[in-house]
């Protein structure tokens, strides 16, 4: 695990991952996705950092094509398996709200992946602008700890 969340717990926190660490965990993939989309780092963030999430400045352009699909594939990622997750890494991550008029709760988030770079870019692009990074396998650990 990250010590360094252990220390920053103030500081807002992004789910960093490849499209591979997701099919590897849930031993699937998906069909006809481009390269440049497969080898992108993923993110996903609680909604109410949307206008001070990180930026990737360095972005490569992309088809629109690809920037359907991989946007399709992160809203199924976040609503299949992210978003009705229960581990620790969830709440360090997502805010849980409560609907005024329906005592409801829900969680809501921003997602996007960065094409052009690699992880360890994305990673200190996100660090530098003052968030933590947590990765794929740390949010799955049922031992995390904040």
């Amino acid at each position: 695990m990250n010590e360094n969340l252990l220390q920053h717990t103030e500081k807002p926190a992004v789910l960093v991952f490849y499209l591979s660490e997701f099919f590897e965990m849930y031993g699937m993939s998906v069909s006809n996705v481009s390269q440049t989309v497969y080898d992108s780092p993923f993110y996903i963030y609680d909604r109410s950092l949307k206008g001070k999430g990180p930026k990737f400045v360095d972005e490569i352009d992309i088809s629109d094509e690809d920037f359907q699909a991989g946007f399709a594939i992160l809203s199924t990622i976040w609503t299949e398996y992210v978003a009705p997750s229960d581990t620790p890494g969830f709440s360090r991550i997502f805010k849980i709200t409560t609907d005024a008029d329906s005592d409801d709760f829900y969680v809501e988030s921003t997602y996007g992946f960065a094409p052009g770079y690699d992880m360890n870019a994305a990673i200190e692009t996100i660090t530098k602008q003052n968030f933590d990074v947590i990765r794929w396998d740390e949010f799955w650990d049922e031992d995390f700890e904040e």
